[in-house]
Order: C-alpha cells, then structure tokens, then sequence
C-alpha cells in the first residue's frame, strides 16, 4: 500500500509535536523541581498530554502559591 501525502505529513508533524512537548515539559518539570513547587505535572504526567488545559492551570496555581508562601 502506497502512503498518502497526508499520513506522511502527519506523522511529521506528529513527531515535531512530540518533541516539542518533552523540551518544553523538561523545561518546566526542572523549574518545579528545583524550586520545591507541589505540583504533580511534571515530567510527562500523562495529564500533560491527555488534558494539557488542567495541567497547565495546575501548575501556574501551583507556582503562584509557591510565590505566596515565599512572601
């Protein structure tokens, strides 16, 4: 079976997605952890991936309210 143009381009975008989702999880992860934030997101929670909206306002809570804490 021939592949078609659209399947191959998705796969590619797919992959590029992929990656960008692990720079940029790594780059939050690390912050988190470094600056001792409760926040369960991080290194690739499935969570990141299956619901990216509350993974996200999670973690933003979570670092406001580490912010708070250090005030």
């Amino acid at each position: 079976m021939k592949m078609p143009d659209y399947i191959e381009k998705a796969l590619r975008r797919r992959e590029r997605a992929a990656h960008t989702l692990m720079r940029n999880d790594f780059i939050v992860s690390e912050f988190i952890t470094k600056n001792n934030i409760d926040c369960e997101y991080t290194y690739l929670h499935c969570e990141t991936i299956v619901n990216p909206s509350l993974a996200n306002t999670a973690t933003i809570e979570a670092i406001i309210q580490k912010g708070r804490e250090t005030e």
